[in-house]
């Protein structure tokens, strides 16, 4: 069989938008309400139940990253770096990609202290990479550091 035609391509871009947006929402309603350490158990779940979203060719984990980011804009309430960072973890973890949400503190410049939250998969910053330097890595509940 071949290549999918550009109109099959061009739904299954709006579904995966569909998709990081219902999921970015639900993700970010669960860290309000049910704060990290029991929306990550909820998040480790839907990783776990992943062979439904296992595509041999889909999308990239970069192409996975930029569509979170899409999703960002249309669902504003998704620009929080935790929301966007467990968001991409678990659409690469249910695509059998090992990917992991970090977690960082540095002081800002006000003196204040400043949290923040990206995604590695294969050794790579996919994912809130910016500006890392300034941040010391820290444990998240439930969490182990290597």
């Amino acid at each position: 069989m071949g290549r999918p035609s550009r109109g099959l391509r061009g739904l299954r871009q709006i579904a995966l938008l569909a998709q990081c947006v219902g999921l970015l929402t639900a993700v970010r309603a669960s860290l309000r309400v049910l704060r990290l350490e029991r929306t990550r158990r909820w998040t480790d779940r839907l990783i776990a139940r992943r062979a439904p979203l296992a595509e041999p060719k889909g999308p990239s984990p970069e192409a996975l990253a930029r569509m979170v980011e899409r999703a960002t804009a249309v669902a504003p309430w998704g620009r929080h770096c935790l929301s966007r960072a467990i968001t991409l973890e678990v659409l690469l973890g249910r695509r059998g990609r090992s990917a992991e949400t970090q977690y960082g503190i540095a002081r800002s410049s006000d003196g204040g202290i400043e949290a923040h939250a990206w995604v590695t998969c294969e050794g790579r910053v996919l994912l809130g990479g910016e500006e890392l330097e300034r941040f010391t890595v820290m444990t998240a509940p439930g969490r182990e550091l290597d």
